[in-house]
């Protein structure tokens, strides 16, 4: 795991994102082996990520805080969505301050 963490910080000083996802790939693949192995790991992490994630009714909730900034000239409106659901959007005009 230090080895693939220092792949990680030489690639993000190199600019070379390609290199992190290919480390993020390879973490990812060694995980789902070990869950599909075991079924008592599968267990233990849903029950470590129980700890730590916020809950509702005993249904997990998802919380994201998205900031984005445009720093160009934009004339009319400018729209950058990553995914449209129910949840609270605001949008604000140039200039205005987060509330």
């Amino acid at each position: 795991m230090e080895l693939a963490y220092a792949e990680v910080l030489d690639a993000e000083e190199n600019g070379l994102p390609e290199v992190r996802e290919g480390v993020r790939q390879d973490w990812e693949q060694r995980l789902l082996t070990v869950l599909r192995e075991d079924p008592t790991a599968v267990a233990e992490l849903r029950a470590l990520l129980d700890e730590i994630a916020p809950q509702a009714g005993g249904h997990r909730i998802e919380v994201t805080t998205i900031h984005n900034e445009i720093t160009a000239d934009v004339h009319g409106v400018a729209l950058q969505i990553g995914r449209a659901d129910t949840s609270h959007v605001t949008l604000r005009q140039p200039g205005d301050q987060p509330s």
